[in-house]
């Protein structure tokens, strides 16, 4: 049996499934985000524009950046669709960059969630997020290793579940 996920969990977790869907078959980044009362109103995941289909060597390591610069990161993606609905909570894979610390804060989220600190060129955290989230107020939180652990159970007791059908 699992406990009953947080909203923080349960926030990760759908951000989680939405990186399934995401076209960066190495990063995997995917975000929700919810409106004040903890409704789902938006997933995106990293993406490239409609139809665009890139070779496979912009997914080499040695390709990370520029990669990062022609494809849609996930939190765009999942604000891009909010559909005139007002955003409160966002939760991600990853903290996010600086590009996306900002679409965020434009959008109007209070309380950002995350599973993994983002890093720079694979090596550094990028750690600007912070500094600009404090100067506006948003809340950041990213998730313990308990509340990784919860969300593993739960996809343990769904994957049990699956099997059962």
């Amino acid at each position: 049996m699992f406990n009953r996920l947080s909203k923080s969990e349960y926030a990760c977790f759908l951000a989680l499934a939405a990186s399934l869907r995401s076209e960066d078959n190495v990063t995997f980044c995917g975000t929700a985000i919810f409106d004040e009362n903890y409704r789902t109103i938006s997933t995106g995941m990293n993406g490239f524009s409609k139809g665009f289909k890139p070779s496979e060597e912009l997914f080499l390591e040695h390709n990370r950046e520029l990669k990062s610069k022609y494809i849609t990161h996930s939190e765009i993606n999942a604000l891009m669709c909010l559909n005139g609905q007002k955003p409160y909570y966002a939760a991600s894979n990853y903290s996010p960059c600086i590009f996306c610390t900002k679409a965020i804060i434009g959008s109007g989220v209070k309380h950002y969630f995350y599973l993994k600190q983002y890093l720079k060129a694979g090596k550094e955290p990028d750690l600007e997020f912070m500094e600009i989230f404090n100067f506006y107020g948003i809340k950041y939180q990213q998730l313990t290793k308990e509340n990784i652990v919860n969300i593993l159970v739960t996809l343990d007791y769904c994957k049990e579940f699956l099997w059962r059908i």
